[in-house]
């Protein structure tokens, strides 16, 4: 049976390294995926996800039981991401990778039969930063609303309100796409 995250992190705490291992090997892929969809770079983020991981064991015995740590854990992730990038002068070029497939997107914005990554990109590229990131977290990765607010600092309402603005630009996107296809064909 799979212990939760909240026991896990009370065995950290009391020095059990196999539970921080588990939450390592728990949440290993998913922040790996979360860093390389803003940096498009295999060794920068291996090195990321490197220092959250040593972070988050360095500081867990000052996370708070009442909060949620896969949030905690995620806001490490988005500030050492950051930070590298601030490093790079690159801040401005925070990007997010094309979707492989139509299913991993939320289908209130799958458009019909224009739906193809290279169009996918360029709409989330012309989304705000924050936009983005709503989409990404909530969207893609499917977190509840309150995750995604607490791991951005923002409002549940400020959260939820960026999100449909995001799915309205989106949907707006395609249908320009949509009608520019069907005047070439």
């Amino acid at each position: 049976m799979r212990q939760k995250d909240e026991d896990l992190v009370q065995k950290v705490k009391e020095g059990n390294v196999r539970a921080f291992d588990e939450l390592y090997a728990r949440y290993l892929d998913p922040i790996y995926r979360y860093i390389y969809s803003k940096l498009f770079h295999h060794q920068d983020t291996e090195d990321i996800c490197q220092e959250v991981f040593i972070k988050v064991f360095r500081h867990i015995r000052h996370f708070r039981s009442e909060g949620c740590f896969v949030s905690w854990l995620y806001v490490i992730a988005k500030n050492e991401t950051l930070r590298h990038l601030k490093r790079r002068n690159l801040k401005k070029s925070l990007r997010f990778f094309p979707l492989e497939k139509e299913k991993d997107f939320a289908p209130e914005i799958a458009c019909e039969s224009i739906f193809k990554p290279d169009y996918l990109e360029e709409a989330l590229n012309r989304l705000s930063s924050y936009q983005r990131e709503v989409v990404l977290l909530h969207g893609l990765k499917e977190m509840p609303i309150s995750y995604v607010s607490s791991i951005l600092g923002k409002s549940k309402k400020a959260t939820k309100s960026a999100y449909y603005r995001a799915l309205k630009n989106l949907r707006n996107y395609f249908r320009q796409k949509e009608v520019k296809i069907e005047q070439k064909a």
